[in-house]
């Protein structure tokens, strides 16, 4: 996102920086952690867009069938 109020306020414009804490749990013993890091908008829309293909890979038989061999 890039705003200009006017030429003079060009110098100071704001950046949005994202604060991110992803909380897991697995494992047999239901381990638990966390991670913590700041992105800015381009790599919270990388972190969708990777999510996004890792959730339709999780659906894919292929997959489905590894899962269960593992389990």
């Amino acid at each position: 996102m890039d705003v200009e109020v006017a030429k003079r306020t060009a110098d100071s414009v704001a950046i949005p920086n994202y604060s991110v804490r992803i909380d897991t749990v697995g494992g047999e013993g239901g381990e638990t952690g966390a991670i913590e890091f700041t992105a800015d908008a381009a790599q919270m829309r990388n972190l969708r867009d990777k999510l996004v293909e890792v959730l339709k890979e999780h659906e894919d038989k292929h997959a489905q069938r590894f899962v269960k061999y593992l389990n």
